[in-house]
Order: C-alpha cells, then sequence, then structure tokens
C-alpha cells in the first residue's frame, strides 16, 4: 500500500456464514480500502476453485478468509499457484481452527478473532502482499 497499490481478496469461505464472519470480512474489507488498497470483497460462499479463479482474474496481491480454515486458505492458494497466481499472499481473520495456524501454507498469517483490521493492515505493509 505503500508505492504501488494492493488488491486484496476478501472473502467469507461459506454462503451463510454466521453473522461475525460476514461483519468480520465487511469490516476488514472497509478498513484495507481505506488504507489504499483495492479490495473485492467476493460474500459468502465459492469453492476453492471459484475462489482461485477470482484472484488469478483479479491479479490478487493477498488473500484474506473471514473464517475458514488453513487447510482451506493452503488449497485456494495451491489453486491459484497451478493458474500461475503462485505470489498472492494469504491470511485467515479468525478461523475454524481457532487461529492455531495448524497446516498453514508458508508465508501465510492467522489473525485471531477480535484482531485490530489496523493490525492486518500493518501486515500487508510488511509482506507487500506477497509480491
Amino acid at each position: 500500500m505503500d508505492a504501488e497499490r494492493l488488491r486484496v481478496v476478501v472473502a467469507e469461505p461459506a454462503a451463510g456464514s454466521p453473522a461475525g464472519e460476514a461483519l468480520a470480512a465487511i469490516a476488514l474489507a472497509r478498513v484495507l480500502r481505506d488504507a489504499g488498497a483495492e479490495v473485492v470483497h467476493t460474500g459468502g460462499g465459492g469453492s476453492p476453485a471459484q475462489l482461485a479463479a477470482t484472484l488469478v482474474q483479479e491479479d490478487a496481491d493477498a488473500l484474506g478468509l473471514a473464517g475458514g480454515s488453513a487447510r482451506l486458505l493452503g488449497e485456494v492458494l495451491a489453486r491459484a499457484a497451478e493458474q500461475g497466481a503462485d505470489d498472492v499472499a494469504g491470511f485467515l481473520l479468525g478461523g475454524a481452527d481457532g487461529g492455531t495456524g495448524g497446516g498453514l501454507p508458508d508465508g501465510a498469517r492467522v489473525f485471531p478473532a477480535g484482531t485490530p483490521p489496523d493490525d492486518v493492515v500493518a501486515w500487508l505493509r510488511a509482506v507487500g502482499g506477497g509480491r
């Protein structure tokens, strides 16, 4: 979010996600936008293949899942890498694994529920969105 504008895809992993996950995704998308990122909020639902296709189509620098699991994040990032998007940073906001990050892909991060969105922004700035 310094020299080049970061593109971040924010998603809830399942249609009908708990209200807290949907609200967390919306709040995160707004904070990222206000910090200068271009944000694509996919809403709830979408298979790993669909989320990976969105990352590729949007030429995303990062993927943030509000809820979900490290396994899901890893699967989406692996599918995106197979399609040439192998430099996407990934993170979970909350998560079904309780924020432990078990099986988390290299370079990915878990932000436990209640993490201030500004902490996510700071991390994205530090990692450069994977690029």
